[in-house]
């Protein structure tokens, strides 16, 4: 992907617009519900859980894409893929033991935590209105 403006880098901006999407949802959601922790805590674990699977894909891609380079045409490369699957189904089943312990023991607002959950799809459409407002101010339709 080609940097939207000068020296900007959409991987780090989306990142970013995550963030700050999850901050905002998690302060709209503490005034709304009449100052209760349980709805913005929701929402940052949430976010958090999005943020630690976000580090899970990326890594997992990362290692992929290393493997493949280091390992081509060999029988490693079998070997390493194999486990470069294994540790990307692990890394889900753990999120999801920790989503559990979110909703369970922590006793965070369910709809908190699908705010937070929301908030890379916000980062991913400002990313998305700003490429398009790029594209618009340079002359080039859509």
């Amino acid at each position: 992907m080609r940097p939207v403006g000068p020296g900007r880098d959409p991987l780090r901006s989306f990142e970013r617009d995550s963030a700050v999407a999850c901050l905002a949802m998690a302060g709209a959601g503490w005034a709304l519900s009449g100052w209760r922790l349980d709805v913005a805590g929701g929402v940052l674990a949430g976010g958090g859980l999005m943020a630690v699977s976000y580090a899970f894909i990326k890594g997992g891609v990362e290692g992929a894409a290393r493997a493949l380079a280091e390992a081509a045409g060999t029988s490693r490369r079998r070997v390493r893929l194999a486990l470069a699957v294994v540790k990307f189904l692990t890394r889900y089943a753990l999120l999801a033991v920790a989503a559990y312990g979110i909703l369970t023991c922590f006793h965070l607002h369910p709809a908190g935590v699908l705010a937070g959950a929301l908030s890379p799809f916000l980062g991913a459409l400002g990313q998305l209105v700003r490429m398009s407002r790029a594209r618009t101010r340079a002359g080039r339709p859509l």
